[in-house]
Parts: C-alpha cells; structure tokens; sequence
C-alpha cells in the first residue's frame, strides 16, 4: 500500500460545483450569476425556470429562420447574348511631352507685400 495523498480529491459532485462556480463569476450570461447569488431555492428554480424557456424560445426561433431560409428557392436568370461586333472603347492617347509647360511665377503682389526697403532676387522664382 503507498502513502496516503495529503491533497484532497474532489468528488465527481464537488467537481462539478467548483465548475459551475467559476462559470457563474466568468460568464456574462445574465441568469448564470442570479442563480450562485439566489439565497432561496425557490428563486434559483425561478431563474433555472426563466434560462430554460429562453433557451427554448431562442432554439426554436433559430430553428424557423433557418428553416425558412432553406425552404425558399433560388432564382437565377442568365440570359446569354451573342454580339457579331464589340465597339471599340474609347481611348484617349495622352502625350507627356505636351503637359510640362513653363509658366512664369505671378510676381505681381511681391512688392505690395514686401517690408519697405527689401530686396526682391527674382533669380530665385525663376529657377536660374
């Protein structure tokens, strides 16, 4: 015979309420948490009660829409044409060497704007 285990066992029915407790503090399932908090075992029958017709009700309106979806039918209409001519889509031919025009930079408010006495050097603005 070996040694005694120091370390209690839980049995199959303890295991099963140290589950359930920490499924109650983990969820975010409304009824679960009512249920460890009820004090009465009346209230804990109340919300067992409450989540089992939920649970019915929500199974049952899944079953209809899905059932509902499976039961329409699929309607696909394909009409094929046959064209002897395609027109020829339109093309626009762009030249690159036509669009790098050189303007001259608008020096016309430089003077009004500049502090009295400066220097302008237009040598800047033309790129020289």
């Amino acid at each position: 015979m070996g040694k005694p285990s120091l370390v209690h066992e839980p049995t199959r029915n303890e295991a099963i309420a140290l589950r359930f407790q920490q499924l109650t503090e983990e969820t975010t399932l409304h009824g679960l948490p009512q249920l460890k908090r009820s004090n009465s075992r009346i209230k804990r029958t109340l919300w067992v009660l409450i989540m089992v017709v939920v649970g019915v009700i929500m199974c049952s309106h899944i079953a209809i829409l899905v059932m509902s979806f499976v039961e329409k039918e699929i309607n696909v209409e394909i009409k094929i044409k046959s064209a002897r001519e395609l027109p020829f889509p339109a093309v626009t031919i762009y030249d690159n060497e036509t669009s790098t025009t050189t303007t001259e930079p608008d020096t016309t408010n430089i003077e009004q704007e500049a502090p009295p006495g400066a220097k302008i050097d237009y040598s800047v603005m033309n790129n020289e």
